[in-house]
């Protein structure tokens, strides 16, 4: 697989490829699809962190793209010759306001409702988003949780792959990779 001539920030498994979020400027990040046969763009934003965490929904499908430095993440989807912006999400209303959303991303099953919900990472927490996309639940971290001096989003947020019992809410995991922190969460 040819290698990128950026700083790589976030990777993504496409059936028949891999998406590549990557910084190539302090006004500019792109995502990048890797396959065999080269390397080729596929989408540009603006700010160096679009593209720091990518996530992509096969199922529906969607292209799930953060840009924590503006607390947003877009949604884009397949269009007349290529991808369409179709949302974009921001940091909800009534959070702690710790900034970084969309500093990490995952798509999974993690609630009852049927689909794939996008988590979404931030300072505060995480968020988790339906298809429609509407925030349908918040987990933020409590203030009193020491994360020894650790201050910033997560970059990582995968989902378990079994749900145990008849819980809600399958669980999950946020990743702190600089501080040597994971933390589980369960639903």
């Amino acid at each position: 697989t040819p290698l990128l001539p950026y700083r790589t920030s976030s990777l993504t498994r496409a059936s028949t490829a891999l998406l590549a979020g990557a910084f190539i400027s302090a006004v500019k990040g792109c995502v990048f699809t890797l396959t065999d046969a080269g390397t080729t763009p596929l989408l540009c934003g603006d700010g160096g962190s679009f593209g720091q965490a990518v996530a992509l929904n096969e199922d529906k499908p969607q292209l799930a793209v953060g840009s924590p430095e503006q607390d947003k993440v877009e949604l884009y989807e397949p269009g007349d010759g290529g991808l369409v912006l179709k949302h974009t999400l921001s940091l909800p209303s009534g959070t702690l306001g710790g900034g970084g959303f969309g500093a990490a991303l995952a798509y999974g099953d993690v609630t009852a409702a049927p689909g794939k919900e996008l988590r979404v990472g931030s300072a505060d927490g995480v968020f988790i988003f339906n298809e429609a996309p509407q925030l349908v639940m918040s987990l933020q971290l409590d203030a009193r949780v020491d994360l020894n001096g650790f201050e910033g989003p997560p970059v990582a947020i995968t989902v378990e792959p079994i749900a145990l019992g008849n819980w809600p809410v399958r669980h999950f995991w946020l990743g702190f990779p600089s501080k040597d922190l994971v933390f589980r969460c369960i639903g």
